[in-house]
């Protein structure tokens, strides 16, 4: 159960870049599908990805998610630096082992379960249409 519906800024639901206004971007989701406006929060990420091909992701201290905090307005959900939304060298899947540079979105994190009332969590936590 969330709060009210967001209806702007990160957490607002889109299907298109044209629905998200400023400080969000584009609209972050699965092809032909709702999902959500969001926001570059880190851009040319260094990392080496792990042995199964998983990213760390910034720590929290990292001020990318600053960067998201201050595209959300509402009071349910976490904004987090997490989404990658390119790599180079472009592999997909990430390849194990591997140095890249990443450039990531923000997305919104459920808060202990709890999304905004637009939202539902889905099975890795995110918060999405």
């Amino acid at each position: 159960m969330g709060d009210t519906t967001i209806t702007m800024g990160l957490g607002k639901t889109c299907n298109a870049p044209a629905d998200c206004a400023p400080p969000t971007q584009g609209c972050l989701g699965p092809a032909g599908a709702a999902g959500i406006c969001s926001g570059i929060c880190k851009d040319d990420y260094m990392v080496t990805t792990d042995a199964s091909g998983g990213v760390p992701l910034p720590d929290a201290a990292d001020a990318s998610h600053a960067t998201c905090a201050a595209m959300f307005s509402g009071s349910v959900g976490v904004p987090v630096c997490a989404i990658i939304t390119a790599a180079t060298p472009a592999d997909n899947p990430l390849m194990a082992n591997t140095a890249y540079s990443l450039q990531l979105a923000c997305a919104l994190a459920a808060d202990n379960g709890a999304c905004p009332a637009n939202l539902t969590a889905d099975a890795q936590g995110f918060c999405q249409p």
